[in-house]
């Protein structure tokens, strides 16, 4: 190259090094400082990431729990959608009505346990017609009614007998409706042990 040539080039290189050293001075350090650069854009994008996945396992969270709801409500063609747990509740509170209804038989109160267990009953038919369990603890409710009113007529008619001119008759009548009393109550209690004993169930009849 001519000597001359080679100065030209030298000074033609300084000049577009100091255009671009104007430049960069122009530039404010704020936005110098908002661009990642290296390893902190390679963070930065793994921090993206991974906040798109938490929201994804959220969201996918939020819609399994609606179809956990879901799957547990109950639609029976005779009570219509019912909340999960509705025919359980209903065969505890007649379980407890019973429990009352086998204690006043056993303590001789046939009219107090006619109460329980028509209340038992009651709540029984509540329920839907289309579980086993219903159908059973509503069949103890109905049995046990006619052996309370058998109980309280016994012991009834035993009361307006006469027990001088009519022992005989009026021991009969006592010695029934205790028989009857003692008998319904008894039985009663046994079902409601077996049930108390029995694990709990976790099928479709549990609803």
């Amino acid at each position: 190259l001519h000597p001359g040539g080679a100065e030209q080039c030298a000074l033609a290189l300084r000049e577009v090094v100091e255009e671009r050293a104007a430049s960069l001075r122009t530039v404010s350090a704020p936005a110098l400082l908002g661009r990642p650069i290296g390893s902190d854009y390679r963070s930065a994008a793994r921090l993206q990431i991974g906040s798109m996945g938490l929201n994804w396992i959220r969201e996918r969270r939020r819609s399994s729990d609606k179809e956990v709801v879901q799957r547990k409500k109950v639609v029976n063609p005779d009570t219509g959608e019912t909340p999960a747990g509705y025919n359980k509740m209903l065969r505890d509170c007649a379980r407890i009505a019973l429990a009352g209804a086998s204690a006043t038989l056993l303590c001789g109160w046939p009219h107090v346990a006619l109460v329980a267990s028509a209340v038992a009953a009651g709540l029984l038919q509540q329920g839907t017609t289309y579980s086993i369990k219903n159908w059973k603890w509503t069949a103890v409710s109905w049995c046990l009614l006619p052996a309370c009113l058998t109980a309280w007529f016994l012991r009834s008619t035993a009361g307006m007998i006469d027990p001088d001119r009519g022992y005989s008759i009026y021991i009969i009548f006592v010695m029934v409706g205790r028989f009857t009393e003692f008998a319904a109550g008894s039985t009663v209690a046994i079902f409601l042990a077996f049930a108390l004993a029995a694990p709990p169930d976790k099928s479709g009849e549990a609803r």
